[in-house]
């Protein structure tokens, strides 16, 4: 963009952020491989569509891993293994690694610098490692997220060389917490602090859903039941749902994948940089900056998302 198209741009654009910092266009994500790395298996169908996509050679799965810090962490690890039994069962073609990652967090050190942390032993970690030192910069590793960032954060103090040969996208708050990003905060600073992030905020500072996750896809029980054959994987996925919450209707962590589908389907960011940790509560101090690689998703189209979603169901239909 030449600066008069900036200043074209700024003046029309309604907003209370500073214009060279707010950019209403789309954002191609370059990748090689993709891991998933998440709490829950009920509440979302992100891994599902991941296997799909990777069955259909869309996208290169590498590996899943389960990642939280309470009482149900070892529900979520069984129920994973029993997706990729019923996946296999149904005769999709999927070959990635599954990994327990961990139910703890990584502690602040007393000297308050990321160098100082002592890493945790994570056998997810050390695969995000080797599999990001077969990508690179142009082609680095997507590692998609929508739980704590342990796990992901434990990687980089693995081997601090894999910095640039991944990139992070997720549920988690971009320059400032919330909740996926609070439930290992030290890590949450470490990546952004460190790596190549796409963020899509959960809650926004007056308690309300942020706007870009809201446009997560749609993915209602009826047109499952419409379109997809029926076998032992598809029925998990017309069956499931999280036993305290409503019908499984959308995907809440669907937000990165969608990303990773359709470069239309984010339509307003921020960039950020990060500038140093604050002594007070050990979180990242972030400074706007349109070359920053901290992407912060204002915005993004539902329908693109949804498409995007259901050509994969589609086509897994079809094939059967």
């Amino acid at each position: 963009m030449n600066k008069l198209n900036l200043l074209v741009f700024c003046l029309l654009l309604v907003s209370v952020t500073p214009c060279v910092s707010v950019w209403a266009q789309s954002l191609t994500i370059n990748y090689s491989g993709v891991v998933f790395d998440n709490d829950d298996h009920r509440d979302t169908y992100t891994e599902e569509m991941l296997m799909i996509a990777e069955h259909l050679g869309v996208l290169d799965l590498k590996a899943i891993i389960t990642t939280y810090q309470h009482s149900e962490y070892p529900e979520f690890v069984k129920g994973r293994e029993e997706i990729q039994q019923k996946a296999k069962q149904a005769g999709l073609q999927v070959d990635y690694a599954l990994f327990s990652g961990t139910n703890k967090t990584l502690a602040v050190p007393s000297s308050r610098k990321i160098e100082d942390t002592r890493p945790l032993d994570i056998d997810g970690s050390r695969f995000i490692v080797s599999e990001a030192k077969k990508a690179s910069s142009e082609l680095p590793l997507a590692i998609l997220t929508g739980g704590q960032l342990t796990s992901v954060a434990n990687a980089y103090l693995m081997d601090s060389t894999i910095a640039d040969r991944v990139i992070v996208l997720g549920l988690f708050g971009a320059p400032k917490i919330d909740y996926n990003a609070n439930l290992d905060a030290w890590a949450w600073t470490i990546i952004l602090a460190k790596l190549k992030i796409v963020s899509f905020k959960f809650r926004e500072d007056n308690g309300d859903f942020g706007q870009a996750f809201l446009q997560m896809p749609s993915v209602p029980k009826d047109r499952l039941k419409e379109v997809l054959p029926l076998n032992t994987f598809t029925q998990w996925m017309i069956d499931k749902r999280h036993p305290s919450q409503e019908v499984l209707q959308r995907d809440g962590d669907g937000n990165a994948l969608a990303t990773l589908l359709s470069s239309q389907y984010i339509t307003r960011y921020r960039r950020w940089s990060f500038q140093k940790i604050d002594p007070e509560n050990h979180h990242p101090i972030m400074v706007l900056d349109p070359e920053g690689k901290v992407y912060q998703i204002l915005d993004a189209d539902k329908e693109i998302g949804t498409e995007a979603y259901w050509q994969l169901l589609n086509a897994y239909a079809k094939e059967e």
